[in-house]
């Protein structure tokens, strides 16, 4: 997990758990034999996860994430000029259809995802905080998860896969990490 002295996400409820109103599956470490949590560490020479299997349609995607954001993203504030006044994105996703065809779904910094630790977590414009929980230690930070959702624009067409990834203009802005993803229908 991010380096940090005193703190993980060991209190994380795992199995199938419904945060933020979303059914998300935590797959347990220690006994699962793929990996619980997909963090693009690496930034100097990883830029991704590539082909992560859906294989279903689905109205919207719900994304379980969070940021180990660097002292850059930390610090990031809006700039006067036009193209430095929206934040900065710093993952995104990549919707692949079974016709070929994709989608991309950028991840913003203070919009769709922020820094794993925050003293009082908040929801974001475009993701609800879906977990926290207290970091050990009198006035410590709590560690946070966000939900993001994303529409899907051709729900019709079956979702093959999903990449993950951090271009490198973004990777300056820290390392995402995605737990979970889960697709969902709407009520006929």
């Amino acid at each position: 997990w991010f380096r940090h002295p005193t703190g993980d996400l060991s209190h994380l409820p795992l199995g199938e758990n419904t945060l933020a109103g979303v059914k998300y599956a935590i797959p347990d470490l220690k006994t699962s034999p793929v990996p619980s949590c997909i963090i693009l560490r690496d930034r100097a020479k990883e830029e991704g996860v590539r082909d992560v299997p859906v294989g279903r349609k689905a109205d919207a995607l719900f994304f379980l994430h969070t940021l180990g954001a660097s002292r850059q993203a930390l610090a990031w504030q809006p700039g006067r000029r036009a193209q430095d006044a929206s934040p900065p994105v710093v993952f995104q996703y990549v919707v692949h259809y079974a016709d070929g065809q994709s989608a991309d779904v950028p991840v913003r910094l203070g919009q769709g995802v922020a820094h794993w630790l925050a003293a009082e977590p908040k929801a974001l414009r475009e993701a609800a905080v879906a977990w926290a929980a207290d970091l050990p230690g009198e006035g410590a930070e709590k560690a946070v998860l966000y939900s993001m959702q994303w529409n899907n624009p051709r729900p019709e067409v079956e979702i093959r896969s999903i990449d993950i990834v951090c271009p490198e203009d973004a990777r300056r802005y820290g390392e995402p990490a995605v737990l979970a993803i889960t697709t969902a229908l709407s009520a006929p």
